[in-house]
């Protein structure tokens, strides 16, 4: 019997996260945003959206409200 892993878990309800944010952005109007970034910071976003099943657009989208959500809650 396979162990549970708690990191393909994590992984996975992030995944879940970051597609309802998604579905949540594109309710509204979109704006497209444009940015320059080090190659290996791409690669990186392109791997780890790959692991999580997730499209690049998907995991930026919420990382940025994580980002967001937890300088609200810090101020």
């Amino acid at each position: 019997m396979k162990k549970p892993n708690r990191i393909q878990d994590k992984s996975r309800e992030k995944s879940a996260q970051h597609s309802e944010a998604l579905k949540a952005a594109t309710a509204e109007a979109s704006k497209r945003l444009n940015i320059q970034i080090p190659e290996s910071l791409h690669a990186s976003i392109k791997i780890a959206a790959a692991r999580r099943g997730v499209t690049m657009q998907e995991l930026v989208i919420g990382a940025v409200k994580d980002v967001l959500e937890n300088e609200v809650m810090s101020e």
